[in-house]
């Protein structure tokens, strides 16, 4: 179906081949040198990680802001309860994380070399596929960019000279 999280799911893949590559050759390359310590690929792959996962949060968040998706109150507590129980925030324990270890989005990413958060919303949006939504932009599919960019040309078309007041 998507290839939008498949893509995502390819470029986190690809982090972590070229983050653990480009460590293994610093590490040899600054060996011996004075004050040397050695990079931790973990840390960067995190990183980079949440990175890729805070953009696509900031396209889900515009798909959910949008007055009529918004109405859709089961859609949007579905997501948003995807996101808080799978993004990679900060240290602690449990899902949330607290003192006592990595959150399980962590564990999970270095564990498997990939994004837990990734994962589920792709599951997420194909039972959002689907249930058939149909907004005034047209029909949702397993892609939220493709939905908001038709959300976005169905506005563009309909109101030339400016967005419409938000409705929230």
């Amino acid at each position: 179906m998507s290839s939008y999280f498949d893509k995502l799911e390819k470029i986190v893949r690809g982090i972590s081949q070229s983050v653990l590559q480009e460590t293994v050759i610093y590490n040899a390359e600054m060996e011996g040198t004075p004050g040397f310590k050695p990079r931790q690929p973990d840390e960067e792959f995190l990183k980079q990680v949440k990175a890729i996962e805070e953009g696509m949060v900031d396209t889900l968040t515009l798909f959910m802001g949008d007055w009529e998706v918004h109405q859709q109150e089961d859609l949007c507590k579905s997501i948003w309860k995807v996101i808080v129980c799978n993004q990679i925030r900060y240290e602690g324990g449990d899902f949330l994380g607290d003192k006592t270890g990595p959150c399980e989005a962590i564990q999970t990413a270095l564990a498997c070399r990939s994004s837990r958060l990734i994962r589920e919303m792709h599951s997420l949006w194909h039972d959002i596929a689907s249930r058939r939504y149909t907004f005034r932009f047209g029909l949702v599919l397993d892609n939220p960019q493709a939905a908001v960019a038709a959300r976005d040309k169905w506005v563009e078309e309909h109101f030339p000279n400016g967005k419409p007041r938000n409705r929230l």
